[in-house]
């Protein structure tokens, strides 16, 4: 393997392994973020206050089991 690749993947594996980390479990998703992924279970193309698609993206988040499936 050429050295450029093999710091490539020691970058890669270094980032996830700070990723896990340094990063506080703790943090959660904010309301506004609770809000979008919420309106999949209300279909529309779109709301006065968020862009439209908005909701089917959340949808589709909520298929793919997203963090919020309730």
């Amino acid at each position: 393997m050429k050295k450029n690749y093999l710091l490539l993947i020691f970058f890669i594996i270094a980032k996830f392994i700070l990723q896990y980390s340094l990063i506080s479990t703790e943090y959660e998703l904010h309301r506004d973020e609770y809000l979008h992924l919420d309106q999949a279970n209300h279909l529309a193309w779109g709301y006065l206050s968020v862009p439209p698609m908005n909701s089917w993206l959340a949808w589709l988040i909520k298929l793919l089991g997203g963090p919020y499936s309730g």
